[in-house]
């Protein structure tokens, strides 16, 4: 049943986009099919699982007028876990949009995440998120400043966050932006609040036509009426992308985040890598193998739960 309805969310996003493709002069949509291997260490046990699926993804891009445009997309994702016959899915459905206004650009978005897992029934996702940025066009070279406002919705809670920040080029090679961000996270279930605030840094640079990077670091302080969740948290991620030739294309991906809570003095790491490699066989047609691993580390007692995944498919452009 919910799998129907799921495919069924898909199909109306279909039925949205078809008739913007009718005035549109963009439309990319790709198929593909793929297989994951994992193993997984959660310290107790060690599983190992298997798993085939397939993923669809339809995006589409369209003007209007001369100062505005509108942006459709949905993506799906199925696979199937032979060993355990369990299933999960998930769909992602997004509409965008921008109008250019004198002396910047106002950018809506407006989409939901859907996402179900057989071997637990109550991990059924239902996640509308949404966000408004106001950001100024003061020339080329110039400090741009913008403004964001986002939040998004669950089945446990509602988020609502802003980002005050500047963004520069100072040369075509590399662009870098910085903002201010505070969040309030209120709970359906519970009168507890989280009220967020840090910094949050970008930066992304060009070195000629092969390689290309980008570095993302975020800062947080939490308050919370729940003292176990008070603390200083922290993320950072670095994005390589190398493309030494037309049909070949390497994407290496490390990341890392940290969280110590003051009330307890316990410190929590996650750290991640993730190499892929995408392959071009023909124009429309592309192979990709995907590795990567995760491991947390809890200093107070020492255990170290990893994950090891790859996945390789065959995508192709419609």
């Amino acid at each position: 049943m919910h799998l129907r309805k799921t495919w069924c969310l898909v199909l109306m996003c279909s039925l949205m986009v078809l008739p913007v493709h009718t005035i549109t002069a963009e439309m990319s949509t790709f198929i593909g099919v793929f297989t994951d291997y994992a193993v997984i260490d959660d310290t107790t046990t060690l599983d190992q699982q298997v798993s085939v699926g397939a993923q669809a993804s339809i995006d589409v891009r369209t003007l209007l007028g001369s100062s505005a445009y509108l942006g459709l997309s949905s993506y799906a994702r199925f696979s199937y876990n032979p060993i355990s016959s369990e299933w999960m899915d998930y769909v992602s459905v997004m509409a965008d949009g921008a109008l250019f206004v004198d002396p910047g650009e106002i950018r809506l978005s407006i989409g939901s995440d859907l996402s179900y897992d057989s071997s637990d029934p109550s991990s059924v996702l239902f996640r509308p998120m949404w966000d408004a940025t106001f950001s100024m066009d003061r020339g080329y070279r110039t400090i741009h400043p913008f403004f964001t406002y986002y939040g998004y919705v669950d089945d446990s809670a509602m988020y609502n966050g802003i980002q005050l920040g500047m963004q520069h080029t100072p040369i075509v090679e590399c662009d870098y932006s910085l903002a201010a961000l505070a969040g309030i996270t209120t709970y359906t279930d519970a009168i507890d609040k989280d009220i967020a605030a840090g910094l949050r840094f970008s930066i992304n640079g060009l070195a000629g036509y092969v390689l290309s990077w980008n570095v993302n670091a975020t800062t947080t302080y939490t308050w919370s009426s729940d003292p176990s969740k008070e603390g200083v948290g922290g993320a950072i991620s670095l994005n390589i992308r190398i493309t030494p030739t037309k049909t070949f294309q390497l994407l290496i991906g490390p990341h890392l985040d940290w969280t110590f809570l003051t009330s307890t003095g316990s410190w929590h790491t996650d750290a991640q890598i993730t190499v892929r490699s995408d392959v071009a066989i023909t124009e429309d047609l592309y192979w990709y193998v995907e590795s990567s691993a995760a491991a947390g580390l809890q200093y107070i007692s020492g255990a170290i739960p990893w994950t090891v995944h790859i996945t390789t498919g065959v995508d192709f452009s419609l």
